[in-house]
């Protein structure tokens, strides 16, 4: 099993990538109480193009089922004004 992918952003960045097949937890905290949007993406192994998932402006935790092999996924924090937002990505 992988480690979980985590970051605490406090401004525009990305996190590292993890390999997913199957089902992965997400959660991300802090949106609410301050103002940013985070994506979740994703990118297959023989492309270099990152494509984006879902995106959040609050608190979530959900799971997605990802059914291809050689699949990454990542959070990117695309704008920030406010607050820390703890993003957790595991397998």
């Amino acid at each position: 099993m992988a480690s979980p992918t985590t970051i605490s952003f406090t401004a525009t960045g990305t996190s590292a990538s993890l390999a997913v097949r199957g089902e992965a937890n997400i959660t991300i905290s802090g949106l609410t109480a301050g103002t940013g949007i985070v994506q979740v993406q994703r990118k297959f192994v023989d492309d270099t193009q990152w494509y984006l998932v879902k995106e959040y402006t609050s608190d979530v935790t959900e799971v997605l089922d990802e059914p291809e092999y050689d699949v990454s996924y990542r959070f990117e924090c695309t704008s920030h004004t406010s607050g820390t937002f703890k993003c957790r990505l595991s397998v």
